[in-house]
């Protein structure tokens, strides 16, 4: 049998636009104007600024290269994607795979990088988002877990092989070289949880910044000939041995059920079942698991017509990976309980308000970024009343809130786990809200909507780039970070 490597290479290698089914179109679209939007926001924060500006000094090219979204400024392509990759992470608010992995946070700066260098057009921007995507997840699946336990962070860890083919589909890499590519991104994977988990590490600021790089740099080094290996991910040493603890399927932690899944599964069904269906978006400037929370909860207040004084006590039940992430080995210091960032305290905003603030200067732990604004009280009161049970069985997202009225009442409510899992009419339904909070105004914003429903159209996706850019540099983000 091929290696793993070779099989998604060749897959990789025959995938034309019109092999993808309609919803993965639509899909891709959805990601893609998802990580504008987290752009246009993440723009404003001072930190992705300043490394926007560190690039611009050390990798300004003396001609071409690619744009800087929402700054328009030109750096090399792998100096751009570095910085958009970090502007894209904007509060949070990215796309997510089953907790833990964030595919749009290596795939689409690789790919608007390649695609703009390269002039490629909006089909083959979306075969390569649509690869990439499906690369990371397929080769994360139940692995996601056992690579946390072993300390590092999944997220860069399994980003780096959606850069590299991205990047790879863009540079049109024969399928002996998109092989080479996936193998060289084995060896320059990293992202550590050490220092989220000692407390006030800033790492993962450049984690699927350098993981972008790094994959746009293996997909380079593969098309000038650079030959990678071939069982360089299932291998006696190989990846899986390496960052999930063992390369015969064995896992370290498990989401439910079973600890062996079947390493091969990887490569199976390629083209036929597209992995990439099941990401989620994330709106709320927050961690994953608190995105259903809070929608779950305000339509369990609504339909039953609760209010917070109504409430005697509450029961939440979630997957256990899902309330002790990053990883139960590794959680951050501060426990579990009711605390600002948790579950509970986000059920108790769902109820209370009926939604979260979607622009809020917050870090995904709930801590404060600049100037903080002021929980409402009956938010912070009732989250003590809840209690959070974990769950060997249910599966993450798919969250069950219980709420026990002072009147002996009982009222539930179960998620399915798909609610985030948004098609193209649902995202822009949605991240309208992020609006009032973008570089650009809401009329330019509408274009840059319609451009991208249209993206197999496009000759280029310069249009798509140029939708993205301020009109000034004035100092248009002040007000927003100061509440």
């Amino acid at each position: 049998m091929a290696s793993l490597s070779r099989r998604l290479a060749d897959f990789l290698g025959e995938l034309t636009f019109e092999d993808l089914p309609p919803q993965v179109v639509d899909k891709v679209k959805a990601h893609t104007l998802h990580k504008l939007s987290t752009a246009l926001c993440g723009y404003a924060l001072p930190e992705n600024r300043k490394l926007a500006d560190m690039i611009k000094r050390e990798e300004t090219p003396k001609r071409g290269g690619a744009t800087i979204l929402v700054d328009g400024s030109k750096a090399t392509r792998m100096g751009a994607a570095f910085a958009n990759a970090n502007i894209m992470r904007g509060f949070g608010q990215t796309d997510s795979y089953k907790l833990v992995a964030h595919p749009g946070s290596t795939v689409m700066p690789a790919a608007f990088a390649m695609a703009e260098t390269e002039q490629r057009s909006g089909k083959d921007f979306i075969v390569a988002v649509a690869a990439g995507y499906e690369i990371i997840e397929r080769l994360a699946g139940d692995f996601l877990p056992s690579t946390q336990a072993r300390g590092f962070r999944a997220g860069p860890v399994y980003g780096i092989f959606g850069a590299a083919v991205a990047a790879g589909r863009l540079l049109r890499l024969d399928r002996d070289q998109m092989n080479s590519a996936i193998a060289l991104s084995v060896n320059m994977a990293a992202g550590n949880l050490q220092g989220r988990y000692s407390g006030g590490g800033g790492e993962g600021t450049a984690h699927e910044p350098a993981a972008t790089r790094n994959g746009m740099l293996a997909a380079l080094l593969a098309r000038d000939g650079v030959k990678g290996g071939e069982t360089t991910l299932e291998g006696e040493a190989g990846f899986y041995h390496s960052y999930a603890g063992s390369n015969k399927g064995k896992l370290i932690d498990a989401f439910t059920g079973r600890r062996y899944t079947d390493i091969q599964a990887v490569a199976q069904g390629l083209g036929q079942r597209w992995e990439l269906m099941n990401t989620v978006m994330k709106i709320y400037p927050t961690g994953g698991p608190n995105e259903p929370m809070v929608d779950l909860a305000a339509e369990l207040a609504i339909k039953h017509k609760i209010e917070p004084d109504d409430i005697a006590w509450g029961e939440i039940e979630v997957n256990w990976i899902e309330a002790l992430r990053p990883s139960p080995a590794f959680r951050p210091p501060g426990g579990l309980g009711p605390h600002v960032g948790s579950l509970e305290y986000f059920c108790a905003y769902g109820i209370a308000k009926h939604t979260y603030p979607v622009i809020r200067p917050f870090t995904s732990m709930g801590h404060s970024r600049g100037e903080r604004q002021e929980d409402p009280p009956e938010v912070l009161e009732l989250m003590e009343r809840f209690i959070v049970r974990l769950s060997h069985t249910r599966k993450p997202l798919a969250s069950k809130i219980t709420v026990h009225t002072k009147d002996r009442k009982t009222y539930s409510i179960e998620g399915t786990g798909d609610e985030f899992k948004w098609d193209l009419k649902t995202e822009r339904e949605r991240i309208v809200a992020l609006v009032p909070g973008m570089a650009i105004s809401a009329a330019q914003f509408q274009g840059l909507m319609k451009t991208v429903s249209r993206l197999e159209e496009l000759d280029t996706i310069d249009p798509i780039i140029n939708l993205t850019l301020i009109p000034t540099k004035m100092s248009f983000f002040t007000p927003m970070l100061s509440g």
